[in-house]
């Protein structure tokens, strides 16, 4: 592993300590973090694992435009402190994975990851490595694993895994003391919202009113009955041919209306009071630009990155490869409803679960 103290040239911060570093989980694939002490008592908080969604996204988005400790303004070139950060009474560590996504790599001749499961032991091996060699004074906190967006799928599937491995008492099996899942604006079954998307357009939601038009919102009304049974038989099956059944009939019936109105630019998928700037990638115009702000050079070179890397703020390869077999319009409830019920098996775990979700955000 690799382990580099960062300071307020790459993220302002209140003075806290911060780090980046690498983690090599397998001979080709290497993870790379980004960890924030706490504001409030390092020693004693608990510690937050944050992870992007995408899938293939960075988790550098949550870092400089979210919940990190510094704040990235729109047209800006450097970072100001975010008052309202995670690490004001927690320790958050930031991680680029699956393999190959952000800082993260992966050796040429590996393969692109494109399951779910293909992260989940690197991400149990990271874990035993960065409190076992990295911050062994660490490893007795609690920690909370939380996830954003396709999350919703790393999350509940990476915590099933690390479980499966104490039931099995495999020698790779993490023991920390992970207290909680939180779910940010996650995805765990696509018909969930889909469903709403009557009440979200037409009835007024949040702090918006009806978006629609009335012919529009009858013919949404008439689409939730069959949402309901194209959803019940993905989940039944699990299969992610059959989910992409369901999906087919969301994008050619339901999502059309509201995403002629993103593709025009007037709305944006994760906010419908901005627009969207740049369809299908949908950038906040209120946030700073991430990808150009990482990739001038005095920044690789803090991060221990050659000039000639550029940094890519999703991973469009391993994205298209996940699609392509089908495995994200699975639901993941049943590793939600397994971790919920771990704490019926003794030594195996208590792991309380934390979902949030944006009631402006049409996606979920």
């Amino acid at each position: 592993f690799t382990l580099t103290p960062q300071d307020e040239s790459t993220c302002a911060t209140h003075g806290e300590s911060q780090w980046t570093g690498t983690v090599d989980v397998t001979d080709s694939h290497r993870l790379f973090f980004w960890f924030f002490d706490s504001r409030n008592d390092p020693v004693n908080d608990p510690i937050v694992v944050w992870m992007n969604g995408g899938p293939g996204g960075s988790s550098m988005l949550g870092l400089f435009n979210e919940l990190g400790a510094c704040w990235l303004e729109p047209g800006a070139n450097t970072t100001v402190p975010n008052d309202f950060a995670w690490n004001n009474n927690a320790s958050v560590l930031f991680l680029d994975q699956p393999a190959g996504v952000g800082f993260s790599s992966r050796s040429q001749d590996s393969p692109i990851p494109a399951f779910d499961l293909d992260g989940a032991s690197d991400f149990q091996t990271f874990l035993n490595i960065f409190f076992s060699e990295i911050f062994p004074d660490r490893a007795h906190l609690p920690i909370h694993i939380a996830a954003e967006s396709y999350g919703g799928h790393y999350g509940p599937t990476y915590l099933d895994h690390i479980l499966d491995s104490r039931k099995l008492n495999s020698r790779d099996a993490f023991r920390g003391n992970i207290s909680s899942l939180i779910l940010v604006d996650a995805v765990i079954d696509f018909a969930a919202p889909a469903v709403g998307v009557y009440e979200f357009l037409c009835k007024g939601y949040g702090k918006h009113g009806k978006i629609m038009n009335d012919t529009t919102c009858e013919a949404l009304k008439l689409s939730v009955p069959k949402t309901f049974e194209l959803a019940r038989n993905c989940d039944a099956s699990r299969d992610g041919y059959e989910c992409w059944g369901m999906m087919t009939f969301l994008e050619e019936v339901v999502h059309p209306y509201y995403y002629e109105e993103v593709m025009a630019g007037k709305r944006n998928p994760f906010n419908v009071h901005i627009p969207c700037p740049n369809f299908p990638f949908c950038a906040d115009i209120r946030k700073g630009n991430m990808t150009a702000y990482l990739n001038q050079a005095h920044i690789k070179k803090a991060l221990k990155f050659p000039p000639s890397f550029t940094y890519e703020d999703i991973d469009m390869n391993l994205n298209s490869a996940f699609v392509n077999t089908k495995d994200p319009f699975r639901t993941t409830t049943r590793e939600l409803a397994r971790i919920l019920d771990a704490y019926r098996t003794p030594n195996l775990g208590d792991i309380r679960v934390l979902v949030l979700q944006g009631n402006e955000d049409y996606v979920v």
